[in-house]
């Protein structure tokens, strides 16, 4: 009667070594998976906000202008574009090229001190043949 059940425990044990492998080789592969780069993420998100903000003339020229309103209308043109989770943590300024600026509008830089801050920033050309630097600002809440 014994020997009928060695077989069955030898089958018992393979399958149990079996199946100790494949849950090992799970944990280390599943802590060797890199989680996503959000540094990538926010400098694409950046180059479309700025690059719709480029090609769309009103919003150039609104820029090149110098208006008082010029950040509460780049506000509001980066507000539709921006994604809804990002929404209130991002600022924007507009410079002359070789300058650089701070936003007003929605800027806290006490607050953000123990934040990581993405920032790019694109020249302007009017077609009057001025130029500025828009910055954007964008951090995680």
């Amino acid at each position: 009667m014994l020997k009928e059940k060695r077989g069955w425990i030898r089958i018992v044990e393979a399958v149990i070594a079996v199946l100790l492998i494949i849950s090992v080789v799970i944990v280390f592969a599943s802590k060797t998976i890199d989680k996503p780069d959000v540094s990538a993420n926010m400098q694409k998100l950046e180059k479309a906000i700025l690059d719709d903000l480029s090609q769309n003339s009103t919003m150039r020229d609104a820029v090149v202008s110098g208006s008082e309103d010029t950040e509460s209308k780049l506000f509001s043109f980066i507000e539709e574009r921006i994604t809804i989770g990002l929404r209130n943590t991002f600022a924007v300024c507009v410079s002359e090229p070789a300058n650089t600026c701070k936003p007003t509008i929605n800027y806290d830089s006490a607050a953000l001190q123990s934040k990581q801050v993405f920032v790019d920033d694109r020249i302007i050309f009017g077609s009057n043949g001025v130029t500025k630097k828009v910055s954007l600002f964008i951090w995680l809440k």
